[in-house]
């Protein structure tokens, strides 16, 4: 796990845990994210069409990066 690549102890005076400096990584990057992607507003965008298969890999993916970033 991600943990054990930190240091078994905290240099400086702050006494902070390495799972507390993983939370506060996680919840750092978190807010970082964007929103969810609107697949609704999209498909409008880019309809699923037998011509535009690029459009059929763009939902695909959209799908994919939602439940990813979830």
């Amino acid at each position: 796990s991600i943990l054990l690549t930190l240091p078994k102890q905290t240099t400086g005076g702050e006494g902070r845990t390495p799972s507390v400096v993983m939370d506060e990584l996680a919840a750092d990057i978190l807010s970082k994210l964007p929103a969810d992607f609107d697949t609704e507003v999209i498909g409008k965008k880019y309809p699923v069409l037998y011509n535009e298969s690029m459009n059929t890999v763009l939902r695909q993916e959209i799908i994919r990066y939602n439940r990813l970033t979830s």
